[in-house]
């Protein structure tokens, strides 16, 4: 089967910059959830911004669904660090939104009042961001996402903003969704845990221009459990992949803090 999102060979730099990003390739297949881990400023998220067509200027092929991207298409949906909601609409409204401008209002309308089911904001649905909390902002991006019936979802840190208790509520909700729509999800985050939870794969990207330093399975099954003893032996790999084990056994330590500066 061919893959659903794949990156071959790209890179890309920015007007009298550096590059980011260099001979980059990825495939990620259908339904399949794969996670890009690695410190700030490693390309995580120029890659996700390449895929949904937001920055266009770059060498190599970008492909999903097997059509070459050239720009924004309903196809993808793109969840951001911040809700980035219209602060004059209702949650009702933000949700339709992100409707495909082609769908009558009838089954428009049924779509939305579904999702506002899924993400629990129904009897949210009348009132305005301000009025939201972080974590139900984001679900009604979540929502305006999904609204639009998109194969693949492009997640840039979506939680990296709220407490502890709702990014776990919201990576619940995440994996829920997922499970009855089966849809292609390539997600960018800083949190070890997060990936785990989440992930088939974890791709740690480093250097600068950034390239894959390790590809690691998650061949946990689903539904998983946080306490999982089998997830502690991936989580230590992460560590080292990421330089952060803290066990004074790394190349950096050895090289003293030149060294590890250096490394990010």
């Amino acid at each position: 089967m061919s893959a659903a999102i794949s990156a071959e060979q790209v890179s890309k730099r920015y007007p009298d910059g550096p590059w980011v990003l260099r001979s980059l390739s990825l495939d990620v297949a259908p339904s399949e959830i794969v996670s890009l881990l690695g410190p700030s400023g490693s390309g995580k998220s120029t890659v996700l911004r390449l895929l949904s067509g937001l920055e266009r200027e770059h060498e190599g092929r970008l492909l999903v669904q097997g059509l070459e991207v050239r720009g924004p298409t309903p196809k993808v949906g793109m969840m951001f660090q911040e809700p980035r909601l219209l602060p004059w609409r209702t949650v009702r409204q933000n949700v339709a939104f992100g409707l495909p401008k082609s769908m009558a209002s009838g089954p428009g309308e049924t779509r939305v009042e579904r999702l506002l089911a899924e993400v629990q904001l129904t009897e949210a649905a009348e009132r305005l961001p301000k009025e939201l909390s972080g974590g139900m902002a984001q679900r009604v991006a979540l929502a305006r996402c999904l609204a639009g019936a998109p194969s693949v979802l492009l997640l840039d840190e979506p939680f990296s903003a709220v407490d502890a208790l709702t990014r776990m509520h919201l990576q619940e909700l995440l994996l829920s969704i997922w499970t009855h729509t089966r849809l292609t999800m390539l997600l960018v985050t800083h949190d070890i845990d997060e990936a785990l939870f989440l992930s088939d794969r974890v791709v740690v990207l480093r250097g600068s221009p950034a390239r894959i330093e390790e590809t690691i399975p998650v061949d946990v099954p689903r539904p998983r459990d946080r306490r999982d003893e089998t997830l502690g032996p991936l989580r230590a790999h992460l560590l080292e992949a990421l330089r952060l084990a803290g066990n004074g056994h790394t190349k950096e330590a050895a090289d003293g803090p030149t060294g590890f500066i250096a490394g990010w």
